[in-house]
């Protein structure tokens, strides 16, 4: 079952959606889980209050990057030779989750809002919490849809959403859950299992990044456009054995994605072991900036978890085209293990490699603490092939990307319900070379 409840966290959350797509993600890694709970309840004898829950998340989120362009001159002010750019805000959301009338019927209500603390550099369309130079605070009510759910047997069911709605991940899309505010779509989504076969089908029609919404396509005079997604999965390697995973997405007249996926799993003593190889192709509509744009995509992955280590070793091979790592409004579609997105690594005729993972510290007595890593080097792209809806080609045949850290987790004590994560990322080659720091600090409070 693809997972649509929403975890507290742009450009770090590709690392959410492709650990995912191979079926490994460290639990505290890149999102928090841990809650204080206040104890109260309810026993009124009736699911739809008794079941319900609250939520209150308070985060502080800043965010430092710099970067330099070798022997290139700027275009229209977009881009420059070097840059800066510093933003910091607080956010304040709650998350209302109604129980189950008649065991089928329920509802959620989120409301959001963020205050800029410091929102400065240069350019302005580069921002990650707020759009421009000149937002002070931005506000939302950011969930409201009606949810059902119905099982047909033990073995087998479906449950979906209709509204406005928190989407962690689904192959080609995600939610943006390292911004200060999270990002939601709005539409329906309708999920569905039997037996060891499970899939999905969406329809979204809105997304809200920063304060805007819509699903515009970047050609085409700007008009909204609708983004379907459908997909089937057989197995889980993760449980053992064989799965096989189609998947396909489209934005009308701009863009479609399909994702065909084998997975193998199997154990040895405590470790496991997923073997992971995908094919990856694009299409483009008549709205496309290239309405003759088809790219492929190869991508081969190792996952190795054993204790408290979990890594990873992959590689991908691009075709004679480069493939666009975007729908349109931001909306990222999962290929390569990058975790800035300051390069991408899917240019034409490009190779890459990845290596990573995270260590929970636990047998040195710190079970707070986890430490991760990713890396990845692509050699060979053609330098005069830009990804679609670049401004400029890339100035460099080769990229390379490190991001390092790590997270404070609190599942006890006075403390409880307190999550860090802190991340440094540095890059070069491709389009930009950076440094980039980015610190994260939730509390969340379970209020029933």
């Amino acid at each position: 079952m693809y997972n649509t409840k929403y975890h507290p966290h742009h450009q770090l959350a590709l690392a959410i959606a492709l650990a995912l797509s191979t079926g490994f993600v460290s639990a505290n890694v890149w999102y928090g889980e841990a809650q204080r709970e206040t104890g109260l309840t309810f026993n009124t004898g009736q699911s739809f209050i008794d079941d319900s829950s609250f939520t209150l998340t308070a985060r502080s989120a800043s965010y430092y990057r710099e970067g330099y362009r070798d022997g290139r001159t700027p275009i229209s002010g977009f881009y420059s030779d070097d840059y800066h750019r510093k933003e910091s805000a607080l956010a304040l959301y709650g998350d209302f989750q109604s129980g189950w009338l008649w065991g089928t019927l329920g509802f959620d209500l989120g409301v959001y809002g963020q205050k800029a603390l410091l929102n400065t550099g240069n350019p302005e369309n580069f921002g990650i919490f707020y759009k421009t130079n000149d937002v002070d605070d931005t506000s939302k009510i950011g969930v409201a849809n009606l949810k059902f759910q119905h099982n047909f047997s033990e073995t087998a069911g479906i449950h979906g959403r209709l509204g406005r709605m928190k989407v962690d991940w689904l192959p080609f899309f995600y939610g943006d859950t390292f911004a200060a505010m999270p990002t939601t779509f709005e539409g329906a989504l309708l999920n569905g299992y039997w037996g060891r076969l499970s899939g999905y089908i969406a329809r979204f029609t809105g997304h809200s990044h920063y304060k805007v919404a819509g699903m515009n396509r970047l050609q085409g005079g700007g008009r909204d456009g609708e983004l379907d997604a459908t997909g089937l999965r057989w197995g889980n390697a993760w449980e053992g054995g064989l799965s096989l995973a189609v998947d396909y997405a489209e934005q009308n007249d701009y863009l479609e994605k399909t994702k065909y996926e084998m997975q193998y799993g199997f154990s040895q003593q405590e470790s496991h072991i997923v073997l992971t190889a995908s094919y990856l192709t694009q299409d483009a509509g008549r709205d496309y900036s290239d309405p003759n744009h088809d790219a492929k995509l190869v991508y081969g992955e190792v996952a190795y978890s054993h204790s408290s280590l979990n890594s990873y070793l992959g590689i991908s091979f691009a075709g004679d085209r480069p493939f666009d790592t975007y729908f349109t409004d931001d909306i990222f579609a999962a290929t390569v293990r990058t975790v800035g997105l300051w390069n991408d690594f899917n240019q034409k005729d490009m190779t890459s490699v990845v290596i990573g993972g995270d260590y929970n510290l636990i047998s040195y007595g710190l079970p707070r603490w986890t430490l991760f890593f990713n890396g990845i080097y692509g050699w060979g792209a053609d330098k005069d092939t830009p990804t679609p809806g670049a401004t400029l080609p890339i100035s460099s045949s080769r990229a390379y990307e490190t991001a390092s850290g790590f997270t404070y987790e609190v599942f006890d004590g006075p403390v409880q319900g307190l999550w860090l994560n802190t991340t440094w990322i540095r890059d070069g080659g491709g389009y930009y070379s950076h440094d980039g720091l980015r610190i994260l600090l939730d509390y969340t409070l379970k209020v029933f």
